[in-house]
């Protein structure tokens, strides 16, 4: 019984451990930007950028050859589906092609940057 007790206890510790590692670590996805999109403040030239979304801080971080490129807030907008895969979206407007959402593969949420927080 001692034994059944302290391999259920383990299992149980491996689980909880599993699940909060997980629901802490965000989503990250890399794209390939064809022309250029701003995000916040800052204009991504063409080029391979990572989008990392931080749930517990609520922030979407953008880097490019290792290099932290823009931090800015996002808020989540929850979605009827799930994204089959990693995709953003953008709007045009007289100042060129603006980043609008970050959706993860698997997910059911939009990541919506805020407009005016960004920051290198």
């Amino acid at each position: 019984m001692r034994k059944f007790f302290g391999a259920f206890l383990a299992s149980f510790l491996l689980v909880a451990l599993t699940i909060i590692s997980v629901s802490a670590k965000g989503e990250t996805a890399t794209f390939q930007i064809n022309e250029p999109v701003t995000v916040g403040t800052v204009v991504l030239d063409k080029g391979k950028y990572t989008f990392k979304f931080n749930d517990e801080t609520s922030e979407l971080t953008v880097v490019k050859d290792g290099e932290k490129v823009a931090t800015l807030k996002a808020t989540i907008v929850e979605e009827n589906r799930k994204f089959e895969n990693d995709n953003y979206t953008t709007k045009t407007t007289d100042a060129g092609r603006v980043l609008t959402g970050v959706r993860f593969g698997g997910e059911r949420r939009t990541i919506v940057p805020a407009d005016t927080k960004a920051g290198v």
